[in-house]
């Protein structure tokens, strides 16, 4: 009995080691397949192809190289590599791809990093136009910009303010500091009685320093409104407007009847007293 037994133990034992042979052998393929992938996946993205799967509205290969380009690490430090990914968000956006969730934010992002890679001089990151010339980095900014504001002047024509106003306020994503999409956009929004947008557009016009007695009259007028009562604000605007507009009655008028209505009767008369010896 027993040396059959054995026998029975030796063949599984011969079975197992086959068994474990084949793992082996299955397992030395997966790792060899998965280091050539591994090797695939650190191939060096083609930045250069970016622009030719633009043009042909191949958004979807332009946007995996450029995201892939700004993750790779021979790359990710370049700042071309940054302007390029800018500019394949920046026509996924105005293109109107849908692939993508706010590839404006993405587009704005990866031009202040290209920016800053570049120590603030961008004059090596320019592409050129169909005839050769060169289209310098801000200019790529600029027609950035100016997609917006257009878009927005062509809705304010067509009387459509909501949607001017979208694209106003996307017009100064782009350009912080420009006075003209917030005037545009803060009269769009009076237009459309949509009153926090038009205070909120009318505040970044004169936080970027409009010189316009209009401007501070229509903010003051929706200040002072029913819709939103806040007169502290108003009274602050007005004295704004007054120090830019010293000479001008009207505002110093109105100064005095906000606070009658804000009851500072002391103050009122101070400065009708005031306006009297002037």
């Amino acid at each position: 009995m027993l040396p059959e037994m054995l026998k029975i133990v030796r063949k599984m034992m011969k079975i197992e080691d086959r068994n474990l042979t084949k793992m082996r052998s299955i397992l030395t393929i997966m790792i060899c397949a998965f280091a050539v992938a591994n090797l695939q996946a650190q191939k060096k993205p083609k930045v250069g192809q970016i622009d030719k799967a633009l043009k042909s509205a191949d958004y979807e290969t332009a946007r995996t190289i450029a995201d892939q380009a700004s993750e790779f690490e021979k790359m990710k430090d370049d700042p071309k590599t940054w302007f390029a990914r800018a500019r394949t968000y920046m026509v996924i956006d105005t293109a109107d791809a849908n692939i993508v969730d706010n590839p404006m934010s993405v587009a704005m992002a990866s031009f202040d990093k290209a920016r800053e890679l570049a120590g603030g001089d961008v004059s090596k990151l320019y592409t050129t136009d169909g005839l050769g010339l060169p289209v310098a980095f801000d200019q790529h900014v600029e027609n950035y910009w100016a997609y917006y504001f257009n878009k927005g002047a062509t809705a304010y024509g067509e009387e459509e303010f909501e949607r001017a106003v979208e694209s106003f306020e996307k017009a100064q994503m782009i350009n912080p500091t420009d006075t003209n999409a917030a005037i545009n956009g803060g009269l769009a929004a009076h237009n459309a009685q949509m009153y926090d947008a038009a205070s909120r557009n009318y505040q970044k016009a004169i936080d970027n320093g409009v010189m316009s007695k209009d401007i501070y009259s229509l903010y003051i007028s929706i200040l002072t409104s029913e819709e939103t009562q806040d007169l502290d604000k108003a009274l602050e605007i007005n004295r704004t407007a007054q120090e830019l507009f010293e000479s001008d009655k009207d505002l110093a008028r109105q100064e005095i009847n906000l606070l009658l209505t804000m009851g500072k009767k002391d103050e009122a008369k101070s400065n009708i007293e005031k306006q009297l010896a002037d």
